[in-house]
């Protein structure tokens, strides 16, 4: 590209090179001062050079070259430890390709290439320890190329490029270790296609000198440490890609993006330590990248940014002085990720009450004084994951009430969550559930509208979870896993699944589980699903355990000669206990649900009484400090 457009820009120069005697097509290296003395005597008449020119080594003047009028390829300066002016190149008047000034200690300028008005290739000058500024480029108005200052510790300004106008691929202005100003820049209007990359500027306060641009390509300001403000932006009103700000330890403002309304790639505030307002931002309208925020110790709030109604992002992470998110008021669309992560003194989500939509995650994370999640009122649909993990004062989902759509939920580790509560209008996920590490979660509460779960429902290490039966509405999961919550006893609001929809069962590790056959798990264990149990209480310890539970006849769980019969089988009513050897029986009758839903002692008499119950399929579990034994039964109406 930049070849075609050389070839193009040349073209429409031809007047530069008609009068001129073309010579040296392979270019020439002057690695001696005589070669450059003698150059008028070894080329005589040369005008145009058509390779490139290396001039290095042991250059001390370059009068020698005094008739040269243009240079179709490069031309290089570089490691001339006693070059002291450029006073040769007078004449000079087109390069074809890069000005390539480096490493030359004795130059304090670029006086002598007053005549050069046109540069195809590129500006690079680079770590000449005595450049002060560029006076001497006063005629420089086009850079097909970009311009490069880097590593020059004595340059002060860049006057010198006062008549450069057009800046086709890009700037860096990087450590620079005495650049008090950009003055000389004035007259760029516009970097259309590269990157404005201002870095490494110790001394630099803000960015005046910068005053005409209006537009660029993207806009990279990082650890300038004497940088307050960007004052020298007032034009600017739009960035084709992205706008970086970052380790910038004097930044206390965004004053003087007060005309940028578009952004057509990322917002980028990161590490600026002093950062405590972004009203600088006000005008912004139009972001159509990411939205990344991210520690930045004094920022309280996100007001400047009320402009903005969508992002591909929203990342608000490790502001440790954020108490507020107001500033996003006016959000309705976050088309990919939000993520509110690792906000210390954030307490509530307000801020957020018009967003409507996220398109794929929505992330929030070790807040460590979020107190609720007020401020999603609005919210309807999470087309991927919900995940709300570390945050150890937060108690409920209150603030969720009206979402409807959601792909996959995951609540973890945290410490003071007791309730699920105010996902009111959600009835189906569609991928995986996860509730885990949630240490005074004692049941699910919140989650009785829920019908389908697409993928796995998985709860594990939830210490004190003693009660499941709020999702007696699920009827569809792939899987459902059961593993590690020590107090849990039975899998009663689990009954509902149809079995037909699971593809996997795993209940591990639950001391106190000991009723699992369900109606549902007894079908799905019959039928061949696959299951894992282990090391749950007797009555759930094996797979085998479970189905001999499920069988139609006696199940023994702790082997012995036991012939146990209950009758009437189908009953209406009364049942009666025969070939039972203990005389301390206790007897749990459970729906097809695992529900308990009477108890009864058989010390005294074998039968009981079942009146009242409707017509079902149920199971007597009658269980002594020894075994548990169970039977299958089913009343008539």
């Amino acid at each position: 590209m930049k070849n075609t457009a050389l070839l193009l820009l040349l073209a429409g120069l031809p007047s530069l090179h008609l009068s001129a005697q073309s010579c040296l097509p392979g270019g020439i290296i002057f690695s001696s001062q005589s070669q450059i003395d003698n150059f008028s005597t070894d080329y005589p008449g040369c005008k145009e050079i058509s390779g490139n020119v290396t001039v290095s080594g042991s250059a001390t003047n370059l009068n020698g070259l005094s008739q040269v009028e243009s240079i179709n390829g490069y031309l290089e300066l570089s490691n001339n430890l006693s070059l002291a002016g450029l006073s040769g190149l007078n004449n000079l008047k087109s390069i074809g390709g890069i000005l390539w000034i480096s490493n030359n200690p004795a130059l304090t300028n670029l006086s002598g290439l007053g005549s050069l008005g046109f540069v195809g290739g590129g500006l690079l000058v680079a770590e000449n320890t005595s450049m002060i500024n560029l006076s001497g480029l006063n005629h420089l108005t086009l850079l097909n190329g970009g311009l490069d200052i880097e590593d020059n510790p004595a340059l002060t300004n860049l006057k010198g490029l006062d008549s450069l106008t057009v800046l086709q691929s890009g700037m860096l202005i990087r450590n620079n270790d005495g650049l008090a100003s950009l003055e000389g820049l004035e007259q760029v209007a516009s970097v259309q296609f590269g990157n404005i990359v201002i870095e490494d500027n110790d001394l630099l306060p803000n960015l005046k000198g910068l005053d005409g641009l209006k537009t660029a390509g993207s806009l990279l300001i990082r650890h300038n440490q004497a940088l307050a403000n960007l004052e020298g932006l007032s034009n600017l009103d739009s960035l084709n890609f992205d706008l970086f700000i970052a380790l910038n330890n004097s930044l206390n403002s965004l004053d003087g993006l007060n005309s940028l309304t578009t952004v057509n790639g990322q917002l980028i505030l990161n590490s600026n330590p002093l950062l405590s307002s972004l009203e600088g931002l006000s005008a912004l309208s139009t972001l159509k990248g990411a939205l990344a925020i991210f520690n930045n110790d004094t920022l309280t709030n996100l007001n400047g940014l009320q402009g903005l109604h969508s992002s591909s992002d929203v990342r608000i992470e490790e502001n440790n002085a954020l108490v507020s998110l107001s500033g996003l008021d006016n959000y309705h669309t976050v088309y990919w990720d939000l993520v509110i992560a690792s906000n210390p003194s954030l307490t509530n989500l307000n801020g957020l009450d018009l967003l409507d939509s996220v398109g794929r995650n929505l992330v929030i994370q070790d807040c460590a004084s979020l107190l609720s999640l007020s401020g999603l009122e609005n919210l309807d649909t999470v087309d991927g994951d919900l995940m709300v993990r570390f945050n150890p004062l937060l108690t409920n989902l209150e603030g969720l009430t009206s979402l409807t759509n959601l792909f996959t939920l995951y609540v973890g580790n945290n410490n003071s969550l007791n309730s699920l509560t105010g996902m009111n209008a959600l009835n189906r996920i569609d991928g995986f559930v996860l509730l885990e590490y949630n240490p005074v979660l004692a049941n699910l509460s919140g989650l009785e509208q829920i019908d389908s779960i697409g993928g796995t429902l998985d709860i594990r290490e939830n210490e004190v979870l003693a009660d499941m039966t709020a999702l007696s509405g699920l009827r569809h999961a792939s899987g459902v896993n059961i593993v590690h919550n020590a107090v849990l006893t039975s899998l009663e609001g689990l009954g509902n699944i149809d079995p037909t929809t699971l593809f996997g069962l795993y209940l591990l590790n639950s001391p106190n589980l000991a009723f699992c056959s369900l109606e549902n798990i007894c079908m799905y264990l019959t039928a061949g699903g696959n299951a894992v149990i282990d090391n749950n209480a007797t009555g759930c310890n094996t797979a085998a355990e479970v189905s001999a539970i499920c069988a139609s006849g006696s199940a023994e769980i702790i082997p012995g000669d036991y012939d146990v019969k209950i009758y009437p089988n189908p009953t209406t009513g009364p049942l009666r206990f025969t070939g039972i050897n203990d005389q301390d029986l206790h007897v749990y009758i459970t729906d097809s649900y695992g529900r308990t839903i009477r108890e009864f002692d058989l010390l005294n008499s074998p039968d009981i009484d079942l009146g009242g119950l409707p017509g079902g399929t149920y199971l007597a579990f009658m269980r002594t400090a020894e075994r548990v034994l169970a039977k299958k039964f089913m009343v008539r109406k």
